[in-house]
Protein backbone atom coordinates (compact mmCIF):
# COMPACT_ATOMS: atom_id res chain seq x y z
CA UNK A 1 0.00 0.00 0.00
CA UNK A 2 1.36 3.40 -0.98
CA UNK A 3 0.07 6.68 0.38
CA UNK A 4 1.12 10.29 0.04
CA UNK A 5 1.85 12.63 2.94
CA UNK A 6 -1.43 14.38 2.13
CA UNK A 7 -3.34 11.09 2.48
CA UNK A 8 -1.43 10.14 5.62
CA UNK A 9 -2.36 13.41 7.32
CA UNK A 10 -6.07 12.59 6.91
CA UNK A 11 -5.82 9.24 8.70
CA UNK A 12 -7.10 8.74 12.21
CA UNK A 13 -4.87 6.91 14.68
CA UNK A 14 -6.08 4.46 17.29
CA UNK A 15 -4.57 1.86 19.57
CA UNK A 16 -5.06 -1.88 19.29
CA UNK A 17 -7.50 -1.63 22.18
CA UNK A 18 -9.62 0.89 20.25
CA UNK A 19 -8.60 4.16 21.96
CA UNK A 20 -8.68 7.00 19.43
CA UNK A 21 -5.49 9.03 19.76
CA UNK A 22 -6.24 11.68 17.14
CA UNK A 23 -5.31 12.44 13.55
CA UNK A 24 -1.93 12.10 11.89
CA UNK A 25 -0.36 15.59 11.74
CA UNK A 26 3.17 15.15 10.54
CA UNK A 27 6.24 12.96 10.53
CA UNK A 28 9.94 13.31 11.27
CA UNK A 29 12.17 12.14 8.44
CA UNK A 30 15.91 11.46 8.73
CA UNK A 31 17.53 12.64 5.51
CA UNK A 32 20.76 10.73 6.15
CA UNK A 33 19.12 7.31 6.39
CA UNK A 34 16.09 8.28 4.29
CA UNK A 35 13.75 6.83 6.88
CA UNK A 36 10.86 7.92 9.05
CA UNK A 37 11.90 8.49 12.66
CA UNK A 38 8.50 9.28 14.20
CA UNK A 39 4.92 10.10 13.35
CA UNK A 40 3.24 13.06 15.05
CA UNK A 41 -0.42 12.68 16.00
CA UNK A 42 -2.55 15.58 17.19
CA UNK A 43 -5.33 14.87 19.66
CA UNK A 44 -8.55 16.83 20.10
CA UNK A 45 -7.20 18.02 23.48
CA UNK A 46 -4.19 19.66 21.83
CA UNK A 47 -1.75 16.99 22.99
CA UNK A 48 0.89 15.57 20.71
CA UNK A 49 1.38 11.83 20.55
CA UNK A 50 4.63 10.54 19.08
CA UNK A 51 4.65 7.16 17.43
CA UNK A 52 7.78 5.30 16.38
CA UNK A 53 7.51 3.23 13.21
CA UNK A 54 8.05 0.11 15.34
CA UNK A 55 4.84 0.95 17.28
CA UNK A 56 2.66 0.81 14.17
CA UNK A 57 0.77 -2.46 13.98
CA UNK A 58 -0.87 -1.86 10.60
CA UNK A 59 -2.26 0.68 8.17
CA UNK A 60 -5.91 0.29 7.25
CA UNK A 61 -7.95 2.11 4.61
CA UNK A 62 -8.63 5.27 6.68
CA UNK A 63 -6.76 4.71 9.93
CA UNK A 64 -3.51 3.62 11.50
CA UNK A 65 -3.52 1.03 14.27
CA UNK A 66 -0.72 1.38 16.84
CA UNK A 67 0.42 -0.42 19.96
CA UNK A 68 -1.04 0.72 23.25
CA UNK A 69 2.35 2.16 24.28
CA UNK A 70 2.90 5.69 22.96
CA UNK A 71 4.50 8.77 24.46
CA UNK A 72 2.67 12.07 24.77
CA UNK A 73 4.57 15.36 24.59
CA UNK A 74 3.37 18.92 24.84
CA UNK A 75 5.61 20.64 22.31
CA UNK A 76 7.78 20.22 19.25
CA UNK A 77 10.86 21.07 21.35
CA UNK A 78 10.08 18.10 23.60
CA UNK A 79 9.64 15.96 20.51
CA UNK A 80 13.10 16.92 19.27
CA UNK A 81 14.57 15.78 22.60
CA UNK A 82 12.97 12.36 22.16
CA UNK A 83 14.51 11.85 18.72
CA UNK A 84 18.11 10.70 18.88
CA UNK A 85 20.78 10.27 16.25
CA UNK A 86 21.01 12.48 13.17
CA UNK A 87 19.14 15.75 13.02
CA UNK A 88 15.60 15.01 11.85
CA UNK A 89 13.74 17.13 9.33
CA UNK A 90 10.11 18.08 9.95
CA UNK A 91 8.12 17.68 6.76
CA UNK A 92 5.15 19.99 6.55
CA UNK A 93 2.78 20.13 3.64
CA UNK A 94 1.24 23.55 3.02
CA UNK A 95 -2.49 23.46 2.38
Amino acid sequence: MRISLKQLKKMSVETQSGVVLGVMKDMVFDVDTQSIIQYEVGSLLGETVLIAPSQIVRFEQHKVIVEDTVRKVSSISQMKKVVSGADPVMMREDA
